[in-house]
Protein backbone atom coordinates (compact mmCIF):
# COMPACT_ATOMS: atom_id res chain seq x y z
CA UNK A 1 0.00 0.00 0.00
CA UNK A 2 2.80 2.26 0.80
CA UNK A 3 4.28 2.66 -2.68
CA UNK A 4 1.66 3.84 -4.15
CA UNK A 5 0.56 6.51 -1.61
CA UNK A 6 4.22 7.66 -1.59
CA UNK A 7 4.33 7.94 -5.10
CA UNK A 8 0.67 9.35 -5.22
CA UNK A 9 1.52 11.89 -2.54
CA UNK A 10 4.42 13.02 -4.23
CA UNK A 11 2.51 13.51 -7.73
CA UNK A 12 -0.16 15.43 -6.17
CA UNK A 13 2.26 17.70 -5.00
CA UNK A 14 3.78 18.04 -8.68
CA UNK A 15 0.39 18.45 -10.09
CA UNK A 16 -0.49 21.23 -7.55
CA UNK A 17 2.73 23.41 -8.95
CA UNK A 18 1.72 22.97 -12.39
CA UNK A 19 0.45 26.87 -14.54
CA UNK A 20 0.66 27.79 -17.81
CA UNK A 21 4.54 28.66 -17.30
CA UNK A 22 5.43 24.99 -15.80
CA UNK A 23 3.63 22.91 -18.45
CA UNK A 24 6.75 20.24 -18.81
CA UNK A 25 6.03 19.84 -14.97
CA UNK A 26 3.33 17.27 -16.30
CA UNK A 27 5.75 14.84 -17.61
CA UNK A 28 7.13 13.91 -13.69
CA UNK A 29 4.04 12.36 -12.65
CA UNK A 30 3.51 10.63 -15.94
CA UNK A 31 6.92 8.85 -15.66
CA UNK A 32 6.88 8.32 -12.45
CA UNK A 33 3.18 6.46 -12.12
CA UNK A 34 4.64 4.49 -15.36
CA UNK A 35 7.46 3.36 -13.58
CA UNK A 36 5.80 2.44 -10.56
CA UNK A 37 3.51 0.15 -13.48
CA UNK A 38 6.74 -0.82 -15.30
CA UNK A 39 8.99 -2.00 -12.21
CA UNK A 40 6.12 -3.96 -10.24
CA UNK A 41 6.28 -8.00 -10.43
CA UNK A 42 3.83 -10.31 -11.97
CA UNK A 43 0.59 -11.10 -10.82
CA UNK A 44 0.52 -7.48 -9.82
CA UNK A 45 -2.71 -6.78 -11.44
CA UNK A 46 -4.94 -9.84 -12.19
CA UNK A 47 -4.46 -9.69 -15.87
CA UNK A 48 -0.82 -9.51 -15.84
CA UNK A 49 -1.41 -13.17 -15.20
CA UNK A 50 -4.13 -14.08 -18.06
CA UNK A 51 -2.84 -12.18 -21.06
CA UNK A 52 -0.14 -10.20 -21.09
CA UNK A 53 2.61 -12.76 -21.44
CA UNK A 54 0.88 -14.20 -24.60
CA UNK A 55 0.56 -10.49 -26.35
CA UNK A 56 4.08 -9.72 -25.16
CA UNK A 57 5.20 -13.29 -26.80
CA UNK A 58 3.38 -13.18 -29.89
CA UNK A 59 4.23 -9.44 -30.42
CA UNK A 60 7.98 -10.84 -30.05
CA UNK A 61 7.51 -13.34 -32.75
CA UNK A 62 6.17 -10.83 -35.37
CA UNK A 63 8.48 -8.93 -38.05
CA UNK A 64 6.17 -6.80 -39.21
CA UNK A 65 2.73 -4.46 -38.81
CA UNK A 66 1.49 -7.12 -41.68
CA UNK A 67 1.74 -9.74 -38.86
CA UNK A 68 -0.16 -7.60 -36.74
CA UNK A 69 -3.13 -7.32 -38.73
CA UNK A 70 -3.30 -10.49 -39.62
CA UNK A 71 -2.99 -11.80 -36.03
CA UNK A 72 -6.01 -14.09 -34.61
CA UNK A 73 -9.05 -12.88 -33.49
CA UNK A 74 -8.02 -13.59 -30.15
CA UNK A 75 -5.68 -10.11 -30.36
CA UNK A 76 -6.61 -6.42 -30.17
CA UNK A 77 -4.87 -5.57 -32.63
CA UNK A 78 -4.13 -1.78 -31.09
CA UNK A 79 -2.73 -3.81 -27.91
CA UNK A 80 -0.88 -6.07 -29.69
CA UNK A 81 1.06 -3.05 -31.31
CA UNK A 82 1.96 -1.14 -27.89
CA UNK A 83 3.32 -5.07 -27.33
CA UNK A 84 5.54 -4.94 -30.44
CA UNK A 85 6.84 -1.47 -29.52
CA UNK A 86 7.56 -2.66 -26.11
CA UNK A 87 9.19 -6.10 -27.41
CA UNK A 88 11.87 -4.19 -29.56
CA UNK A 89 13.15 -1.82 -26.77
CA UNK A 90 13.56 -4.92 -24.70
CA UNK A 91 12.53 -8.17 -23.90
CA UNK A 92 11.37 -8.18 -20.07
CA UNK A 93 7.66 -7.80 -19.57
CA UNK A 94 8.25 -4.68 -17.74
CA UNK A 95 8.69 -2.60 -20.34
CA UNK A 96 5.54 -3.57 -22.00
CA UNK A 97 3.62 -2.76 -18.34
CA UNK A 98 5.31 0.85 -18.44
CA UNK A 99 4.38 1.53 -22.00
CA UNK A 100 0.64 0.30 -21.22
CA UNK A 101 0.35 2.88 -18.12
CA UNK A 102 2.47 5.85 -20.01
CA UNK A 103 -0.34 5.40 -23.21
CA UNK A 104 -3.02 5.82 -20.51
CA UNK A 105 -1.50 8.53 -18.66
CA UNK A 106 -0.63 10.65 -21.74
CA UNK A 107 -4.23 10.45 -23.50
CA UNK A 108 -5.87 11.20 -19.74
CA UNK A 109 -2.99 14.58 -19.53
CA UNK A 110 -3.58 15.21 -23.31
CA UNK A 111 -7.65 15.06 -22.77
CA UNK A 112 -7.34 17.35 -19.10
CA UNK A 113 -5.35 19.61 -21.51
CA UNK A 114 -7.27 20.29 -24.14
CA UNK A 115 -10.19 20.82 -22.07
CA UNK A 116 -8.57 22.87 -19.57
CA UNK A 117 -8.45 25.99 -22.39
CA UNK A 118 -12.38 26.10 -21.91
CA UNK A 119 -12.98 25.05 -18.31
CA UNK A 120 -10.70 25.90 -15.24
CA UNK A 121 -9.50 22.20 -14.16
CA UNK A 122 -6.78 21.91 -11.09
CA UNK A 123 -4.40 19.66 -12.27
CA UNK A 124 -3.76 18.76 -8.75
CA UNK A 125 -7.50 17.74 -8.36
CA UNK A 126 -7.67 15.86 -11.69
CA UNK A 127 -4.56 13.61 -10.37
CA UNK A 128 -6.00 13.19 -6.79
CA UNK A 129 -9.62 11.95 -8.69
CA UNK A 130 -8.16 10.11 -11.12
CA UNK A 131 -5.18 8.18 -8.97
CA UNK A 132 -7.49 7.36 -6.25
CA UNK A 133 -10.68 5.88 -8.61
CA UNK A 134 -8.64 4.71 -11.47
CA UNK A 135 -4.70 4.07 -11.38
CA UNK A 136 -4.88 0.78 -9.51
CA UNK A 137 -7.36 -0.44 -11.84
CA UNK A 138 -5.60 0.65 -14.61
CA UNK A 139 -2.64 -1.75 -13.26
CA UNK A 140 -5.13 -4.51 -14.08
CA UNK A 141 -7.59 -3.79 -17.07
CA UNK A 142 -5.27 -2.67 -19.43
CA UNK A 143 -6.44 -3.04 -22.73
CA UNK A 144 -9.71 -1.55 -20.99
CA UNK A 145 -8.21 1.43 -19.99
CA UNK A 146 -5.96 2.28 -23.02
CA UNK A 147 -9.36 2.88 -24.57
CA UNK A 148 -10.87 4.08 -21.79
CA UNK A 149 -8.00 6.56 -22.00
CA UNK A 150 -8.26 7.06 -25.82
CA UNK A 151 -12.26 7.82 -25.77
CA UNK A 152 -11.54 10.19 -23.25
CA UNK A 153 -9.11 12.12 -25.27
CA UNK A 154 -11.87 11.65 -28.19
CA UNK A 155 -14.39 13.45 -26.09
CA UNK A 156 -12.45 16.31 -25.77
CA UNK A 157 -12.75 17.31 -29.61
CA UNK A 158 -16.55 15.75 -29.26
CA UNK A 159 -16.82 19.40 -27.04
CA UNK A 160 -15.47 21.11 -29.97
CA UNK A 161 -17.99 19.52 -32.22
CA UNK A 162 -15.10 18.25 -34.74
CA UNK A 163 -17.11 15.21 -35.11
CA UNK A 164 -14.18 13.70 -37.50
CA UNK A 165 -11.55 13.82 -35.44
CA UNK A 166 -13.36 12.28 -32.58
CA UNK A 167 -14.50 9.36 -34.79
CA UNK A 168 -11.16 8.76 -35.68
CA UNK A 169 -10.44 8.18 -32.13
CA UNK A 170 -12.97 6.33 -31.39
CA UNK A 171 -11.97 4.19 -34.40
CA UNK A 172 -8.49 3.46 -32.48
CA UNK A 173 -10.00 2.92 -28.98
CA UNK A 174 -12.33 -0.09 -30.81
CA UNK A 175 -8.95 -1.79 -32.00
CA UNK A 176 -7.95 -1.59 -28.09
CA UNK A 177 -10.91 -2.94 -26.81
CA UNK A 178 -14.34 -3.39 -29.25
CA UNK A 179 -16.52 -2.42 -26.22
CA UNK A 180 -15.27 0.99 -26.30
CA UNK A 181 -17.90 0.91 -29.17
CA UNK A 182 -20.48 1.82 -26.52
CA UNK A 183 -19.07 5.00 -26.41
CA UNK A 184 -20.08 6.46 -29.90
CA UNK A 185 -23.60 7.36 -27.42
CA UNK A 186 -21.36 10.23 -26.28
CA UNK A 187 -22.09 12.19 -29.57
CA UNK A 188 -26.06 11.67 -28.19
CA UNK A 189 -25.40 13.30 -25.09
CA UNK A 190 -23.26 16.14 -26.00
CA UNK A 191 -26.00 17.27 -28.62
CA UNK A 192 -28.92 16.59 -25.75
CA UNK A 193 -26.49 19.22 -23.45
CA UNK A 194 -26.80 21.51 -26.51
CA UNK A 195 -30.13 22.39 -26.88
CA UNK A 196 -31.23 25.37 -26.05
CA UNK A 197 -34.92 24.65 -25.48
CA UNK A 198 -35.41 22.87 -22.01
CA UNK A 199 -38.83 21.21 -23.16
CA UNK A 200 -37.28 19.00 -25.67
CA UNK A 201 -33.90 18.39 -23.69
CA UNK A 202 -36.14 17.35 -21.14
CA UNK A 203 -38.08 14.95 -22.97
CA UNK A 204 -35.13 13.56 -24.65
CA UNK A 205 -33.06 12.74 -21.62
CA UNK A 206 -36.27 10.89 -20.06
CA UNK A 207 -36.04 9.20 -23.67
CA UNK A 208 -32.56 8.63 -23.06
CA UNK A 209 -33.26 6.85 -19.81
CA UNK A 210 -35.91 5.09 -20.35
CA UNK A 211 -33.95 3.23 -22.89
CA UNK A 212 -30.71 2.83 -20.64
CA UNK A 213 -33.85 1.18 -18.34
CA UNK A 214 -34.96 -1.62 -21.08
CA UNK A 215 -30.77 -1.57 -21.87
CA UNK A 216 -30.17 -3.10 -18.72
CA UNK A 217 -33.44 -5.04 -18.15
CA UNK A 218 -33.13 -7.03 -21.27
CA UNK A 219 -29.51 -6.93 -21.15
CA UNK A 220 -28.78 -10.80 -22.26
CA UNK A 221 -30.99 -10.25 -25.16
CA UNK A 222 -28.69 -7.47 -26.61
CA UNK A 223 -25.40 -8.78 -25.47
CA UNK A 224 -26.78 -12.00 -27.86
CA UNK A 225 -27.67 -9.49 -30.45
CA UNK A 226 -24.19 -7.27 -30.81
CA UNK A 227 -22.54 -10.61 -30.34
CA UNK A 228 -24.40 -12.18 -33.72
CA UNK A 229 -23.25 -8.59 -35.42
CA UNK A 230 -19.77 -9.61 -34.84
CA UNK A 231 -19.51 -6.11 -32.92
CA UNK A 232 -17.87 -7.06 -29.98
CA UNK A 233 -15.18 -9.90 -30.00
CA UNK A 234 -16.65 -13.27 -29.03
CA UNK A 235 -15.06 -13.91 -26.40
CA UNK A 236 -16.02 -10.48 -24.65
CA UNK A 237 -19.72 -11.64 -25.68
CA UNK A 238 -19.29 -14.79 -23.53
CA UNK A 239 -17.21 -13.20 -20.45
CA UNK A 240 -20.18 -10.64 -20.55
CA UNK A 241 -22.64 -13.44 -20.69
CA UNK A 242 -25.29 -13.92 -17.83
CA UNK A 243 -24.19 -15.89 -15.25
CA UNK A 244 -20.99 -16.57 -17.15
CA UNK A 245 -19.06 -16.33 -13.40
CA UNK A 246 -19.37 -16.61 -9.49
CA UNK A 247 -20.07 -13.86 -7.47
CA UNK A 248 -22.74 -12.33 -9.67
CA UNK A 249 -26.25 -10.90 -8.08
CA UNK A 250 -25.37 -7.78 -6.13
CA UNK A 251 -24.61 -4.48 -7.12
CA UNK A 252 -21.39 -3.09 -5.32
CA UNK A 253 -22.25 0.01 -2.77
CA UNK A 254 -18.58 1.96 -3.07
CA UNK A 255 -19.14 2.53 -6.51
CA UNK A 256 -22.83 3.86 -5.69
CA UNK A 257 -21.56 6.18 -3.04
CA UNK A 258 -18.82 7.58 -5.24
CA UNK A 259 -22.05 8.37 -7.60
CA UNK A 260 -23.83 9.94 -5.47
CA UNK A 261 -20.93 12.26 -4.34
CA UNK A 262 -20.58 13.27 -7.79
CA UNK A 263 -24.08 13.85 -8.36
CA UNK A 264 -23.75 16.20 -5.19
CA UNK A 265 -21.18 18.45 -6.10
CA UNK A 266 -22.34 18.46 -10.04
CA UNK A 267 -25.91 20.11 -8.32
CA UNK A 268 -24.01 22.58 -5.96
CA UNK A 269 -21.81 23.57 -9.52
CA UNK A 270 -24.46 23.86 -11.25
CA UNK A 271 -26.21 25.72 -8.19
CA UNK A 272 -23.50 28.27 -8.01
CA UNK A 273 -22.25 28.52 -12.00
CA UNK A 274 -25.67 28.08 -14.20
CA UNK A 275 -23.29 29.41 -17.33
CA UNK A 276 -21.78 26.26 -17.22
CA UNK A 277 -24.88 24.07 -17.70
CA UNK A 278 -24.05 22.79 -20.70
CA UNK A 279 -21.63 20.88 -19.29
CA UNK A 280 -23.04 19.65 -16.19
CA UNK A 281 -26.07 18.30 -18.25
CA UNK A 282 -23.72 16.40 -20.44
CA UNK A 283 -22.19 15.32 -16.89
CA UNK A 284 -25.63 14.53 -15.45
CA UNK A 285 -26.36 12.25 -18.40
CA UNK A 286 -22.52 10.50 -18.88
CA UNK A 287 -23.23 9.95 -14.95
CA UNK A 288 -26.64 8.35 -14.77
CA UNK A 289 -25.76 6.13 -17.96
CA UNK A 290 -22.98 4.35 -15.70
CA UNK A 291 -24.93 4.52 -12.75
CA UNK A 292 -27.54 2.30 -14.32
CA UNK A 293 -24.60 0.30 -15.66
CA UNK A 294 -23.64 -0.81 -12.46
CA UNK A 295 -26.77 -2.71 -11.92
CA UNK A 296 -25.51 -5.01 -15.05
CA UNK A 297 -23.69 -6.72 -12.09
CA UNK A 298 -27.10 -8.71 -11.10
CA UNK A 299 -26.14 -10.30 -14.33
CA UNK A 300 -22.69 -10.51 -14.52
CA UNK A 301 -20.39 -9.57 -11.74
CA UNK A 302 -18.02 -7.78 -14.68
CA UNK A 303 -20.25 -6.75 -16.98
CA UNK A 304 -20.64 -2.80 -15.13
CA UNK A 305 -17.08 -2.93 -17.09
CA UNK A 306 -19.06 -1.67 -19.99
CA UNK A 307 -20.24 1.20 -18.66
CA UNK A 308 -16.71 2.22 -17.36
CA UNK A 309 -16.85 4.24 -20.61
CA UNK A 310 -18.37 7.13 -19.01
CA UNK A 311 -17.19 6.71 -15.60
CA UNK A 312 -13.89 8.13 -17.14
CA UNK A 313 -15.22 10.74 -18.71
CA UNK A 314 -17.28 11.70 -15.64
CA UNK A 315 -14.01 11.21 -14.25
CA UNK A 316 -12.72 14.45 -15.78
CA UNK A 317 -15.78 16.55 -15.66
CA UNK A 318 -16.62 15.77 -11.71
CA UNK A 319 -12.80 17.35 -11.38
CA UNK A 320 -14.11 20.59 -13.13
CA UNK A 321 -16.90 20.83 -11.19
CA UNK A 322 -14.81 20.31 -8.00
CA UNK A 323 -12.25 22.79 -9.59
CA UNK A 324 -14.24 25.67 -8.75
CA UNK A 325 -14.01 28.26 -6.20
CA UNK A 326 -17.64 28.33 -5.54
CA UNK A 327 -17.41 24.69 -4.36
CA UNK A 328 -16.49 25.26 -0.77
CA UNK A 329 -13.12 23.34 1.20
CA UNK A 330 -15.49 21.51 3.59
CA UNK A 331 -17.28 19.93 0.00
CA UNK A 332 -14.05 19.55 -1.49
CA UNK A 333 -12.61 17.82 1.45
CA UNK A 334 -15.64 15.79 2.20
CA UNK A 335 -15.50 14.98 -1.47
CA UNK A 336 -11.80 13.45 -1.19
CA UNK A 337 -12.56 11.85 1.89
CA UNK A 338 -14.79 10.12 0.29
CA UNK A 339 -12.53 9.10 -2.88
CA UNK A 340 -9.79 7.68 -0.71
CA UNK A 341 -12.37 5.50 1.36
CA UNK A 342 -13.19 4.18 -1.79
CA UNK A 343 -9.45 3.42 -2.71
CA UNK A 344 -8.62 2.11 0.54
CA UNK A 345 -11.84 -0.24 0.38
CA UNK A 346 -11.96 -1.45 -2.97
CA UNK A 347 -8.28 -2.09 -3.29
CA UNK A 348 -6.56 -2.60 -0.12
CA UNK A 349 -9.78 -4.70 2.05
CA UNK A 350 -11.30 -6.01 -0.93
CA UNK A 351 -7.97 -6.21 -3.12
CA UNK A 352 -10.00 -5.91 -5.99
CA UNK A 353 -7.96 -5.74 -9.12
CA UNK A 354 -5.06 -7.24 -6.66
CA UNK A 355 -2.49 -5.05 -6.64
CA UNK A 356 -2.14 -4.57 -3.00
CA UNK A 357 0.99 -5.78 -1.53
CA UNK A 358 3.11 -3.72 -4.60
CA UNK A 359 6.16 -5.65 -5.01
CA UNK A 360 8.91 -5.22 -7.12
CA UNK A 361 12.17 -7.67 -7.49
CA UNK A 362 13.84 -4.34 -9.39
CA UNK A 363 13.17 -2.37 -6.18
CA UNK A 364 14.10 -4.86 -3.83
CA UNK A 365 10.38 -4.03 -2.30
Amino acid sequence: MFPYLIVFTVSIIVCCLYNDRRKWIIIIPCLLLSLLAGFRDKGIGTDTLVYIDRYFSYASQCKNISDIINADAFYDKGFLLLALIASLIDNEIGIFYFIIELVILTFCFLAYYRLSKYYKISLGVFMIVFLFLEYNYSLNAMRQLCAMSIVLFAFSYLIEKKWLIFSLWELVSYFFHSSAIISLSLVVFVYISNIEKSNKRIILTFIIIGVAFLAVAFYSILLNYFAVLDVFKSDYAERYQVNYYEGRGRVAFAPLGVSLIIYLIMYLFFKHCKENSKLVYCHFLVQTIYTFTLFLSLYNVYAYRIGLYFFMISILLFSVELSSKRINNIEKICSFIVIVFYWFFNYVINNNSETIPYTSKILGI
